[in-house]
């Protein structure tokens, strides 16, 4: 493949993902489904075990500040007691930090007729990591607007590894390869009726499937395929 063929196929690839030179690492999510393993607090504490739960996380690593983190994600822990790897982005008046310009993870939670969702980001208090340790998989975030009393949202999202890491090697979540895991999450208000916890075990975590521009990208390049051909011979 020539020059004039190599620039016509990366220029075909950024048009195809609507994304300029220079786009930086895109959030990649996964929807998981699974069940509560007892019952709930304050408002949950009417939801049975067994209660099917479904939810999708979101994991932006772009958004990882670099001061606040530590390694390389995706570095194997297993069977290393001392290697640790973290991605992390927090902030805010509360912790005398900025506030970041986004989260690392990120989720909804389905539960009955309730559904969590991670809070919007706020000048008092957020705090999203990932983390690999032992090669277990650990997401959390915690979105406050105030800490005195406590008022917002915190969620945690955890896979306990098999035979190896319970993610691959980008960092992201491999349920295949985990031994199991669990979720719970938080909210605290001014009214307790509105208020309480719910933890759940997981069934299954899949990715969710590429979008429509990553079709339009694979249809494009074979339409080009043969025209590159045609011009290197």
């Amino acid at each position: 493949m020539n020059n004039k063929n190599r620039s016509l196929l990366s220029m075909l690839v950024l048009v195809a993902l609507g994304v300029p030179l220079a786009a930086s690492a895109s959030p990649v999510s996964f929807d998981f489904t699974g069940t509560t393993s007892s019952p709930g607090t304050g408002m949950f504490s009417t939801v049975a075990p067994g209660t099917p739960v479904s939810g999708t996380i979101t994991i932006d690593y772009a958004n990882a500040i670099p001061d606040q983190s530590q390694g390389t994600v995706g570095t194997s822990t297993f069977g290393a007691p001392t290697t640790v790897w973290t991605a992390v982005s927090n902030g805010g008046s509360d912790l005398s930090l900025p506030s970041p310009v986004g989260l690392v993870f990120s989720e909804t939670v389905t539960v009955g007729t309730y559904t969590y969702q991670t809070g919007s980001i706020n000048a008092f208090h957020d705090e999203s990591g990932i983390s690999g340790y032992h090669g277990i998989l650990t997401a959390s975030e915690a979105v406050l607007t105030s800490s005195s009393p406590t008022i917002g949202s915190q969620s945690l999202f955890q896979l306990s590894p098999g035979v190896q890491d319970a993610y691959d090697s980008n960092g992201f979540p491999d349920f295949a390869h985990a031994s199991g895991g669990y979720g719970l999450f938080a909210v605290a208000t001014t009214d307790p009726s509105t208020s309480g916890t719910l933890q759940y075990g997981f069934t299954s975590v899949t990715a969710v499937p590429l979008p429509a521009a990553g079709w339009l990208l694979f249809g494009a390049l074979s339409l080009l395929a043969p025209r590159v051909r045609r011009r290197s011979v």
